[in-house]
């Protein structure tokens, strides 16, 4: 059982020196949950530290869903609005 996760970006909030961006996005496939890695197609991995939903900290974000999250990793700075992210395959080389 196989299912990708993607997410659409809507907004960014924040992008930090750090390399963390805060945005908020839809899943429109699968499920969202902490610890996931994702990327498009000019990011490296961005790993999903923070789920918000109606203002509560959660652990997933389902499909038709729209949250607030962070994302941390090197490429953060390069994500845009309207950007679709995918999950990373667990084995997956960059």
């Amino acid at each position: 059982m196989s299912e990708s996760t993607v997410l659409r970006v809507l907004s960014l909030e924040s992008v930090t020196a750090e390399g963390e961006v805060i945005c908020v996005v839809r899943c429109i496939e699968g499920t969202a949950t902490l610890g996931m890695e994702f990327a498009n197609r000019t990011t490296s991995l961005l790993t999903l530290t923070r789920i918000e939903w109606y203002g509560r900290e959660v652990e997933r974000l389902d499909t038709v869903h729209h949250g607030r999250i962070t994302l941390s990793g090197p490429g953060a700075g390069a994500i845009r609005p309207q950007d679709t992210l995918t999950a990373a395959e667990p084995n997956r080389n960059i």
